[in-house]
Parts: structure tokens; sequence; C-alpha cells
């Protein structure tokens, strides 16, 4: 015997025992074992108390919350179905045309409260359609955006005045220092 000294020669082992051997196509199935009633129902009730721990801590942050679920969801549906944004940007971009304060930076605040005075019935008056209005105007460089400070800091719009075109800024000030000289 030639190498194979370590194997026991009480051991029947074919001298070519690869002949012998055969590949499974698939793997044996997993041997099931079944549960007994107690099994599960102590399976059962350790679910019920995860369950009823979570629902615990979820309550907890709802309390929390500003708005639930279906408010939010109602609230951001309602921000896709403004069906009169483009009307409303187009007439807040004509208005920013014909106002000279929009030449300057000026609070968005303030132009919303002003746009509430100018604006039809049946476009967007709130502070939220007039911010997508002037996201849209944005887009098209009609206007410059800005916010001061941080990410909840006042916002600040200003009118871009397109190449070739000339523009007067408002006078803020007409009253005359008592220091200058008049040639008499």
């Amino acid at each position: 015997m030639d190498n194979q000294e370590w194997i026991n020669q009480g051991f029947d082992i074919p001298k070519y025992p690869e002949k012998y051997l055969r590949r499974r196509s698939v793997a044996q199935p997993v041997i099931k074992r079944t549960s007994t009633l107690g099994e599960l129902v102590s399976q059962l009730e350790s679910i019920a108390e995860i369950i009823e721990i979570q629902d615990l801590l979820l309550t907890k942050r709802k309390r929390n919350k500003k708005y639930s679920d279906k408010v939010l969801i109602s609230k951001v549906q309602s921000l896709a179905h403004r069906e009169k944004l483009p009307e409303t940007t187009k007439a807040l971009g004509n208005f920013l045309d014909g106002w000279e304060k929009a030449l300057q930076w000026t609070d968005f605040e303030y132009l919303v409260n002003k746009w509430q005075t100018v604006v039809k019935s049946d476009l967007d008056k709130d502070r939220l359609g007039v911010f997508w209005a002037l996201l849209f105007l944005s887009s098209e460089n009609k206007i410059e955006l800005k916010q001061q400070y941080s990410l909840y800091g006042p916002i600040q719009i200003k009118r871009i005045i397109p190449d070739g075109e000339l523009a007067q800024l408002p006078i803020e000030n007409l009253e005359v220092s008592e220091t200058s000289s008049t040639a008499a």
C-alpha cells in the first residue's frame, strides 16, 4: 500500500472511491420539528409584549408631533395640487416688474402683505403660494432670493433687471439737508 498507512485496515474502502460518489442535484430538505402548544403560546406572548412596548413608544412620539400623519399627508397633497400656481406666478412677476421697492432687497413678509392688498381673489394670497411663485420666478432668473443668518432666517427678495433694460431705483428720502450751499 502506497502512502495510505494512516488508514485503518479494518475499513473496506474501494480503490477508486470517486466512481462511487455522486453529487446531489439539490440540498436535502430541512428537517422540521413540530411546535408544541406551550411553545406557540409563549412565542405569541413575547410578540404581544414587544408590540405593546412599541405602541407606547409611538404614542409618546405622536404627542410630540405638531401634525398627525393624515393632516401632514393632506397638506403635502394640497401643495402638489395648487391649480392657480402658473397664474399666480405670472401675476406676481408683473407686480414685481412694476413695484419699485422690488429693485432693492425687500423682506418676504412685507411682499406678502403688499401682495395680499393688490391680488385678485382667485389667486394665491398666502405665504406658501407666494413663496412657490417666487421659486418659479427665481428659476427663470427674474428675481434673486437670499436668506440671512441661518436656515430659518428672514428671506429677502430683489428683482433682477434684464440686460439692456434701465430702471430708476426708488428715492427713499426727499429731504434736502441745510448744509448744502446754493449759489445766489
